[in-house]
């Protein structure tokens, strides 16, 4: 099920799900401010590639991501330990934008770089103990626009589709890490870079 196909350019609109909050925002950043931080973040991101380690296997991330943050917050998952990096002002700013029109605050984010079609993200919930049983996680898209899908842990044929557009604001809140399930699939025939920041709040040292 495809959502939001005629609300572009509006305010936080509620997508209708149970047992959590999914909201979302097209016209967070406009077109121009998206495109120019962008380029910002693309050239001057501390990007890597990163291994998992699950089931005693090694797995390469099929995209590149950063962790930047308050000095004190690693964030260790499937064998994987990141170690913040330092604020930069960019980064700064849009998370004191995201915590006003939010009304959350936010120690760290977690950056995606997916540089073409191929790279994705399976399917997972990130209800990591570190972040609290109630999370708020705000997602910011940036560049080529992607998929992203939800369904529902109690029923997986109850899912979603948004396609997320350069400068839109997803918000996931409440108990919607634990209810839902969330992935942003290959699309093959894709070649533009996305960019992702989600921006959390981390209550575990």
């Amino acid at each position: 099920m495809d959502l939001f196909s005629n609300h572009e350019n509006a305010s936080f609109f509620e997508v209708p799900t149970t047992d959590g909050e999914l909201l979302l925002m097209h016209d967070f950043l406009s077109p121009a401010e998206a495109g120019s931080i962008f380029t910002i973040l693309n050239d001057t991101i501390q990007w890597k590639e990163a291994y998992l380690h699950i089931y005693g296997k090694t797995h390469l991330l099929q995209r590149e991501i950063a962790w930047y943050g308050d000095a004190d917050k690693t964030y260790k998952y499937s064998g994987l330990t990141l170690n913040p990096l330092p604020w930069t002002k960019d980064l700064y700013d849009l998370k004191q934008r995201i915590e006003v029109v939010t009304s959350e605050t936010y120690n760290t984010v977690l950056l995606n770089k997916y540089r073409h079609g191929n790279d994705k993200v399976a399917w997972h919930s990130d209800h990591e103990k570190e972040f609290g049983r109630k999370t708020t996680i705000a997602s910011l898209s940036l560049g080529t626009t992607r998929h992203f899908d939800i369904r529902s842990k109690k029923d997986k044929s109850h899912k979603y589709r948004i396609d997320l557009q350069s400068g839109s604001l997803l918000v996931m809140k409440g108990e919607f890490q634990h209810k839902w399930e969330h992935q942003v699939p290959r699309q093959k025939n894709l070649t533009g870079v996305r960019i992702n920041l989600t921006f959390r709040q981390m209550k575990v040292d």
